[in-house]
């Protein structure tokens, strides 16, 4: 892509990733050192929410993305629960 189109695309994704991060959606995000990578922990009620989110990206059309479900794990705090 040209270089004045790639800068807009970056500052557009940069600017939604903000908004998501303000709304909850991305709780954390970190790059994968030497790759142009990231992983992310993000919320939404349900998958059809988190694939709209994803699609909301302006660079979603030149992404791969895996999905890994988290579950709540059974320890709180060191603690088992009953």
């Amino acid at each position: 892509m040209p270089a004045e189109e790639r800068t807009r695309n970056y500052a557009q994704q940069r600017a939604r990733v903000d908004e998501l991060s303000e709304l909850g959606v991305i709780d954390r995000l970190w790059r994968l050192p030497g790759q142009m990578a990231n992983v992310g922990i993000w919320s939404a009620p349900s998958t059809t929410d988190l694939h709209h989110a994803l699609m909301s990206l302006p660079l979603w059309t030149y992404m791969t993305i895996d999905v890994e479900a988290l579950a709540t794990h059974p320890t709180v705090d060191g603690r088992a629960t009953p």
